[in-house]
């Protein structure tokens, strides 16, 4: 024998029992004036604020060393050293031009003819 659901015989859903803790953000609905305006300015509709992270180009250059394996590792750190080791050398290339024109504007004409 079948037993056919109707809402005669029907349960009622006693529905869910939250215990968590709730992650609704206060104040983050808009009413029904702000909803218009925002789309009679042709703005998106929902509220949410980007947050912007100003170090993302850094995030998508460097990798997580935690997740490289040794020797990802260490060709990571041989390019490093390299990489340091060519600016040094600018800064030093650099430095040594400088010292080099710094007494020629310091040094008066007159001593430069003799």
């Amino acid at each position: 024998m079948t037993i056919i659901k109707t809402y005669f015989n029907a349960k009622p859903y006693e529905g869910k029992v939250f215990t968590m803790p709730s992650e609704t953000i206060p104040d983050q609905s808009l009413t029904m004036r702000q909803i218009l305006d925002r789309y009679a300015r042709g703005l998106p509709l929902d509220a949410k604020v980007p947050q912007w992270d100003d170090n993302a180009d850094l995030d998508d250059v460097l990798p997580d060393p935690r997740r490289l394996d040794l020797a990802e590792r260490q060709e990571f750190a041989e390019a490093a050293k390299a990489e340091l080791e060519q600016v040094k050398q600018k800064m030093a290339l650099k430095k040594s031009k400088k010292a080099i024109i710094e007494p020629e504007i310091t040094t008066p004409p007159s001593q430069l003819e003799n």
